[in-house]
């Protein structure tokens, strides 16, 4: 996922990336500067993976040597991988098909890491919850710059709760590239669940002060995303605690007027060009995002990062039927200074897919080794899977976008 540069204006930030993504491309590490891989990272030296007992390549896949269980992927100026290895924090840095862990492993989370969010500058990670559904869940955040250069750095624990004391049991950090920590979280009401959005200023302060939203089903089907500005959620989401949604909705919530207690904060449903049966991913960048989903087991991907043209409008997706087992669209590139990549979990195995270059509408078809589709991130020059809980990689070249 695409993310904005600290310091700089949104312009400046949109041709920063583009700069960022063709250092990214040049060097073997990705690391700040493009500089040798740093110390003070040992390097993996085996442990069972999910996917222990299946070849460690296919064709030109690698399945990337990490240990525990992959849960997953953030990208940014580097590669952030998180999950949990025999019930403890699992963070690594990855490059192409090697893996080298963080300092420590991570924060000290008892049961391992659900999620993680990453923007070059800070890494936010989520403890993964204990079988006990009524147990507050937990952020943790650390300077990752310090981290990156082998420095012992401090994990910042939070727990984050509504206006009424409530600890949200279900969250998900989110980092916009500009310094701004936010979190959207699900807190126990009655039988459901209220949905909310925080962010991290001398405490943690409620973004939404209108309507609230609520779930229909469990917290973990819900997706979320971060602009410089916004914060969306997609999934079985309504503002009517008493109608659950009959089809997945898109809603969104401005935070330019946190700061002022009088802000009405109220969340806006967004329009979709059609009604799809799921919405499966949220793909952001600094100004814009898109949701991906799937009507009649086929993909849609929705798009609201065109101001000349209707939010919520279908852009052109392949042509493929999925598992309706697992029928799953990811977003893994999303198409700012390079075409758009998605990951489909189809009826032949999981397939990675590349939109032609400007103005072309075919697809470049890539199959995937075996397994369930967990998360997929591409990067410059490449492409990360999350198949069964573990990490494969693959190069993978992608046509250029005309800039200007």
């Amino acid at each position: 996922m695409m993310r904005a540069v600290p310091g700089v204006s949104r312009s400046a930030g949109v041709a920063a990336a583009v700069l960022l993504a063709a250092l990214a491309s040049a060097c073997s590490w990705s690391g700040r500067g493009g500089g040798p891989e740093p110390s003070g990272l040992p390097a993996f030296s085996g442990g069972a993976t999910p996917s222990a007992s299946a070849p460690a390549s296919a064709g030109e896949w690698r399945r990337v040597d990490l240990p525990g269980t992959v849960r997953s992927v953030a990208a940014a100026a580097d590669v952030i991988v998180a999950g949990e290895d025999a019930g403890r924090s699992m963070i690594a840095v990855v490059t192409g098909g090697s893996a080298r862990r963080l300092p420590a492993g991570g924060p000290p989370a008892p049961h391992g890491l659900a999620a993680a969010d990453f923007d070059g500058e800070s890494l936010a990670v989520v403890e993964r919850p204990p079988a006990d559904p009524a147990t507050p869940a937990a952020v943790w955040q650390v300077d990752y710059s310090l981290l990156h250069d082998g420095v012992a750095a401090s994990w910042r624990r939070d727990e984050i709760h509504d206006g009424n004391g409530r600890a949200a049991t279900w969250l998900r950090p989110l980092l916009d590239g500009e310094e701004d920590y936010r979190a959207v979280g699900a807190v126990r009401r009655g039988g459901g669940w209220a949905l909310h959005a925080w962010m991290a200023w001398d405490t943690w302060r409620r973004l939404d002060r209108g309507e609230q939203l609520y779930l229909s089903g469990s917290p973990e089907a819900l997706r979320t995303g971060t602009t410089e500005t916004t914060v969306v959620v997609a999934g079985a989401v309504s503002d009517r605690p008493e109608a659950p949604a009959t089809t997945p909705q898109v809603w969104s919530l401005r935070d330019d007027l946190f700061e002022d207690d009088d802000a009405p904060g109220r969340w806006t449903r967004l329009p979709t060009a059609s009604a799809p049966d799921a919405l499966t991913d949220v793909a952001s960048w600094d100004l814009g995002w898109w949701v991906a989903g799937h009507r009649k087991l086929r993909p849609v991907v929705y798009d609201y990062d065109s101001v000349a043209r209707p939010a919520g409008r279908e852009l052109p997706v392949p042509d493929t039927r999925l598992d309706p087992r697992h029928p799953v669209v990811l977003v893994a590139g999303v198409p700012v200074s390079s075409a758009m990549v998605l990951a489909t979990q189809s009826v032949e195995g999981a397939v990675v897919w590349v939109a032609g270059g400007p103005g072309s509408p075919r697809w470049t078809r890539v199959p995937a080794p075996p397994g369930v589709l967990g998360a997929a991130v591409a990067v410059p020059g490449g492409v990360y899977l999350v198949l069964d809980g573990a990490l494969w990689y693959r190069p993978l070249e992608v046509p250029r976008l005309r800039q200007g």
